[in-house]
């Protein structure tokens, strides 16, 4: 559900059915970003309280019954690279990667006691990485260490322990599946978004040369997926702008107030050098960022397969359609 003003939230609180047993609600804001706001309601009373102080958001089920990874919750970020054509179809093709995103907490159904703590059931990065149970992970092949981790060998994980029954190519397929019914919901929406001069300040000409541009536009979605306990994949948002930076983070430990001081006095201002110490507000603490080889497995075949698909899908370019993927990681859908 998408509620946009006070009126709609009461409205949504009377017709809706809140009273299934046991269901629990994830809270979205509609500005928000990196998990910023949101919040997860056990309840009408809980979701009143949440809704009123930031009425425009996204509410969506939660679901309970996660497949855990060593007793965690985790989700899926899929890339998908989406390409209109000069006759005003869409082709869209999958990235056969991932990174798996887990929580650094141990899972728990959500109740009014633990809906606070972020780090059990908000997957995101942003947050996971400021807790100190998050281990770096060096090895792109290990599936048991890190927040994050590439989904080629979480899933092989999964499917050794039988937590995930279904072949490579049947996950492959039904992500597929999901990642083309929901770029078919998009698509009218966005050319609409595009072609209205509202959409850029009123400027008419900007949206016509969006229009007149439109079949040389590309990009790049970042996909959020969850798997519930019996295999099924959902999807949780689509993002329009998703990061492709390839750092992580390392806090340091055992400074002190006196580390703090020079650390603040000597540390470069408006950047960060891998392997320095740093301050920036990206971690809670004096940190270090490196380079991190999961985001590096996965998100440079994503960027240099996507830029392969452009270059053959050029107007001047001869090459046929169905072979714009041939030899990168994605698949056409």
């Amino acid at each position: 559900w998408h509620l946009a003003c006070q009126s709609s939230l009461e409205d949504w609180l009377t017709d809706s059915d809140l009273s299934v047993q046991g269901q629990s609600w994830i809270v979205k804001p509609n500005d928000g970003f990196q998990g910023k706001g949101i919040e997860v309601a056990c309840c009408q009373e809980d979701l009143r309280r949440i809704l009123t102080k930031q009425p425009a958001a996204v509410v969506q089920e939660y679901i309970r019954q996660p497949l855990l990874l060593d007793g965690r919750k985790w989700d899926l970020r899929l890339y998908a690279l989406i390409l209109p054509d000069v006759h005003g179809q869409t082709r869209c093709f999958l990235a056969e990667t991932g990174i798996a995103r887990v929580c650094a907490d141990a899972y728990l159904q959500p109740t009014r006691q633990n809906i606070h703590r972020q780090t059990m059931h908000l997957t995101n990065y942003s947050l996971n990485k400021q807790s100190n149970k998050n281990m770096p992970n060096q090895d792109p092949g290990n599936a048991h260490v890190g927040c994050k981790r590439t989904f080629l060998s979480v899933l092989s994980r999964l499917q050794a322990s039988q937590q995930i029954q279904a072949s490579t190519e049947e996950v492959w397929r039904m992500l597929g599946d999901l990642v083309s019914a929901t770029v078919s919901a998009m698509m009218d929406n966005l050319a609409r978004f595009a072609f209205n001069k509202a959409s850029w300040g009123g400027q008419a000409d900007v949206a016509s040369a969006a229009q007149e541009k439109y079949s040389s536009c590309f990009q790049i979605l970042g996909l959020d997926v969850l798997f519930d306990d019996g295999g099924k994949a959902w999807l949780l948002e689509v993002n329009c702008n998703p990061s492709f930076s390839l750092d992580a983070i390392r806090p340091l430990s055992g400074l002190k107030a006196a580390d703090h001081a020079r650390l603040g006095a000597t540390a470069p201002k408006g950047t960060c050098l891998l392997g320095h110490p740093c301050l920036c507000p990206a971690h809670s603490q004096a940190h270090v960022h490196y380079a991190c080889p999961v985001d590096m497995t996965v998100k440079l075949p994503v960027l240099e397969g996507a830029l392969a698909i452009l270059a053959k899908a050029a107007p001047d370019s001869l090459q046929d359609t169905a072979d714009l993927a041939h030899e990168t990681i994605y698949r056409r859908l």
